[in-house]
C-alpha cells in the first residue's frame, strides 16, 4: 500500500501557495480577487459615478474657458494717438502711432483710442498695452501658468489633509471669486495677482475632481469614465469663440465664465458624502 505524502505543500489546498501540475511542477499561485470595498458597496459604475463624470465635463469645459481666454481677452487691436496734431501725416505709411506730433516734434503718447470692432475692453485697451508696454501682455499668460504650477501642487496636499470634496469646493469657490473681480478690477498689477489665483484655483478644482472619479470609479469603466469627462476640454476650446461672439465686452466675458462655476458648486454642494442608496447601481 502507496504511503500518502506527508509534503506540506501537498497537504495543504490554500490560495496561498503554489500548485503542482501531474508532473510535479510548480505553477504560479492563483491571486486573491481583491474588491474595494467602496466599489462593493456603490457599484463599479452607477448614476453616482455618471454623476461624476458629468460634473466633471462641465468643470473641464470652464477649465478650458478661462486657459484660453486669454487669446480674445488679451488680443491686440489697432490703436490711433489721440494727443498732438492728430491729423499730421495721416495717410502716410508706417506712422508712429507711439509719437505725438505737433509742429516739427514729437513726443511720446500716452493716450489711444482703439479699434473696438470686434471687441472691445481688453487688457490692452484697459491698461494701455502698447508701444513701450507692448510686451507687458505676455506676462499674464506666464502669470496664469505658474498659478497653474503651484495650484496643482498644492492641492493634492490640501485634498490628502482636509478632505477631497472640501477642497474641491473651497477651490471652486476661488475660482468663482477671482474670475469675477478680474472683469471688475481697474488696476493692472491687481489683475495679474487675481490672474495667478485663478489659474491656481482652476487647475487645482480640475484635479482633485478628478481624483475623485479615479477613487469612485471601478477599473473596467475608468478608461471610458476619464475620457468622457476630458471630452469637456475639447467642448470648451470650440464654444469659445461663440462666448467670445456673444460677449464682445471681455470685462463681461470674464465675469461670465468666473460665474459660469456657480452652478457647478451647487451641483458639487448635492453630492451626499454618505451615498445614499438613491445614487447606487448595484445592490448592497
Amino acid at each position: 500500500m502507496e504511503e500518502e505524502d506527508s509534503s506540506p505543500l501537498l497537504a495543504h489546498d490554500d490560495d496561498d501557495v503554489d500548485e503542482v501540475d501531474g508532473e510535479g511542477i510548480k505553477e504560479p499561485k492563483k491571486k486573491l480577487d481583491f474588491q474595494d470595498p467602496v466599489l462593493e458597496a456603490i457599484g463599479e459604475f452607477g448614476p453616482y459615478q455618471a454623476w461624476l463624470c458629468f460634473l466633471g465635463f462641465l468643470l473641464n469645459l470652464v477649465h478650458s474657458w478661462l486657459s484660453l481666454s486669454l487669446k480674445f481677452v488679451g488680443m491686440k487691436t489697432d490703436y490711433t494717438c489721440v494727443e498732438g496734431d492728430t491729423t499730421w501725416d495721416t495717410n502716410a505709411e508706417g506712422r508712429d502711432e507711439c509719437r505725438a506730433f505737433s509742429g516739427n516734434s514729437s513726443r511720446e503718447c500716452s493716450q489711444w483710442t482703439y479699434d473696438s470692432t470686434q471687441f472691445k475692453n481688453t487688457i490692452v485697451e484697459r491698461w494701455g498695452l502698447v508701444c513701450e508696454r507692448g510686451g507687458d501682455g505676455n506676462m499674464a499668460q506666464s502669470v496664469f501658468f505658474f498659478g497653474c504650477l503651484i495650484g496643482v501642487f498644492l492641492a493634492g496636499l490640501l485634498a490628502d489633509r482636509l478632505g477631497r470634496k472640501p477642497v474641491c469646493m473651497g477651490l471652486l469657490s476661488t475660482f468663482i471669486l477671482a474670475g469675477v473681480l478680474g472683469g471688475l478690477t481697474s488696476s493692472w498689477p491687481v489683475w495679474l495677482v487675481l490672474r495667478f489665483v485663478v489659474g491656481a484655483a482652476s487647475i487645482g478644482m480640475v484635479t482633485v475632481r478628478y481624483t475623485i472619479q479615479v477613487e469612485m470609479v471601478g477599473s473596467s469603466w475608468r478608461s471610458w469614465a476619464n475620457t468622457a469627462t476630458s471630452t469637456g476640454w475639447v467642448a470648451g476650446y470650440m464654444s469659445l469663440p461663440v462666448l467670445a461672439y456673444c460677449l464682445p465686452d471681455m470685462r463681461h466675458m470674464e465675469v461670465v465664465i468666473g460665474l459660469s462655476g456657480l452652478p457647478l458648486l451647487l451641483l458639487l454642494a448635492s453630492c451626499h458624502p454618505e451615498f445614499p442608496d438613491g445614487f447606487l447601481l448595484q445592490e448592497r
